[in-house]
């Protein structure tokens, strides 16, 4: 009998610890991605953060893309209303980084990206462009998140 007890207090056991594990787990996005850029400088984290976002659009990866925006704007706003902000209307090649302003005392920051796209012409021709896009992010609890146009 005391052996079947034990067996049984050692699954209770392991059953609480399981469940105590998974409730400090946040379902937010971009908890998980904090631990990603622990060490950079702001800078750094805008850097990486600016490209990794230019380039999940340019992959069409919306989910992706949707990640990166304020914690206030995906309580906000659904995945579909984001993704429709997007159009198809060009092809984005690539992106690269080509300037970082920030403004320590507001915890913002523009992000300039030289963005090569490809877009229909006249005809069937493709027109080839090399534009800038400038963005705004902020920094809350400690990682960097790009605000959205409304």
């Amino acid at each position: 009998m005391s052996t079947t007890i034990n067996k049984l207090f050692l699954f209770l056991m392991v059953s609480l610890m399981f469940v105590i594990s998974g409730c400090g787990k946040s379902d937010k996005p971009g908890d998980t991605q904090a631990s990603a850029y622990a060490g950079m400088s702001d800078e750094e984290q805008l850097r990486q953060r600016s490209q990794e976002r230019y380039e999940a659009l340019i992959a069409m990866d919306m989910a992706k893309v949707y990640s990166y925006a304020t914690p206030s704007y995906r309580a906000s706003f659904d995945q579909s209303h984001h993704a429709g902000q997007y159009g198809g209307q060009i092809k984005r090649e690539r992106a690269e980084v080509s300037k970082v302003e920030i403004d320590e005392s507001t915890q913002t920051a523009k992000v300039q990206m030289q963005v090569w796209s490809k877009t229909s012409g006249f005809g069937s021709q493709m027109i080839e462009l090399s534009t800038y896009s400038n963005g705004t992010w902020v920094k809350r609890d400690g990682l960097w998140w790009f605000v959205e146009p409304r």
